[in-house]
């Protein structure tokens, strides 16, 4: 799994994210197993148990 530096979204491995076209440089490969994910909103650091993102307030179990 890739983290899009951007949109913060999950992608495959690609050169370009599939959510905001943004060109995937450098990847950083993601362990599935972490506690730490990042808010689909905006991208921020989010733990696995948080029910809102503490930076943008965006409900991450909808």
């Amino acid at each position: 799994m890739v983290i899009c530096p951007d949109c913060g979204r999950e992608v495959p491995e690609a050169n370009y994210c599939e959510n905001c076209a943004a060109y995937i440089k450098n990847i950083n490969i993601i362990n599935e197993n972490t506690s730490i994910k990042y808010c689909i909103n905006c991208g921020e650091k989010i733990q696995m148990t948080d029910n809102y993102c503490h930076n943008c307030g965006y409900n991450l179990k909808k």
